[in-house]
């Protein structure tokens, strides 16, 4: 679901930072999510997302990323919400103000405006279209809670119901396609396309592996050795032993230096 909103390249990146932790201070708040990503600068990235229902609205970041797609910090924020969805939740900004008195609400505004006088211009612009008086009336929304495992619910049915029907092209066009990165659903379609498909398998599990080995955190490897015992039996099943232990080479040789994983990549014979 994920993948159709990024460029091939963010979204190598941002699986790479998601995987390195980078993602940081993940708050959600009535219809959207937010949080800080460690970058290239010296300060976090602000990152802001809002959905509508189940589906993703609208993006932000403080990055300068202007091209095709999502940046990679967005990403990494989606992939926290989809396979992390314990997020800190915290009221909607109409909650907080609700709790709050008129000389209280004013406190808050100046208290505001001292620490951002930039906002003092958008105060009275908004103060001019609203005065001389504001009548509200009406009941306000009710507040909707956000839940992230819907992200990948519809996606999981789906998955199920091509399998089912013996449709293995149609669940790996989700895979690809969307981008959807459940482990436990893309396991399921490796196993059953690992005959008829092993060039995707291979691929597929390949692409997750080297994600994972390239973002050189140490707790996932075995994560990564998971997805290149699927390339190893796709390989297999393919009569194509000696381009596995050239692959398998390659990444020994590229990955040399990492201790814990030349260890497990014993197993990955």
């Amino acid at each position: 679901m994920i993948r159709r909103y990024a460029s091939s390249k963010s979204w190598q990146r941002g699986q790479e930072y998601y995987y390195n932790g980078r993602v940081r201070q993940v708050v959600e708040r009535e219809r959207s999510i937010t949080a800080e990503v460690e970058g290239n600068h010296y300060q976090p990235y602000r990152v802001s997302i809002s959905f509508d229902g189940a589906s993703l609205d609208k993006f932000y970041c403080s990055c300068p990323y202007s091209f095709e797609g999502i940046c990679k910090h967005q990403i990494a924020t989606l992939l926290v919400c989809l396979y992390q969805p314990r997020i800190e939740h915290h009221p909607s900004l109409e909650q907080i103000l609700d709790r709050l008195d008129e000389v209280q609400t004013q406190a808050l505004i100046r208290d505001l405006v001292a620490k951002k006088p930039e906002l003092i211009d958008d105060i009275e612009q908004f103060a001019d279209r609203l005065a001389p008086s504001v009548s509200v009336s009406g009941d306000r929304p009710q507040n909707i809670i956000i839940d992230v495992d819907r992200f990948g619910s519809d996606v999981r049915e789906d998955i199920n119901i091509y399998l089912h029907e013996g449709s293995i092209e149609k669940a790996i066009a989700i895979i690809d396609d969307l981008g959807y990165y459940e482990n436990s659903q893309v396991e399921k379609v490796m196993d059953v396309a690992i005959d008829t498909h092993p060039d995707w398998v291979i691929k597929a599990a390949c692409r997750r592996a080297e994600a994972i080995l390239n973002a050189g955190k140490a707790k996932y490897y075995e994560e990564a050795i998971g997805w290149l015992k699927k390339a190893r039996d796709a390989y297999l099943a393919g009569d194509r032993k000696q381009e596995w232990l050239n692959y398998r080479t390659k990444l020994i040789t590229i990955h040399t230096r990492k201790r814990k994983l030349m260890g497990l990549m014993k197993a990955v014979v």
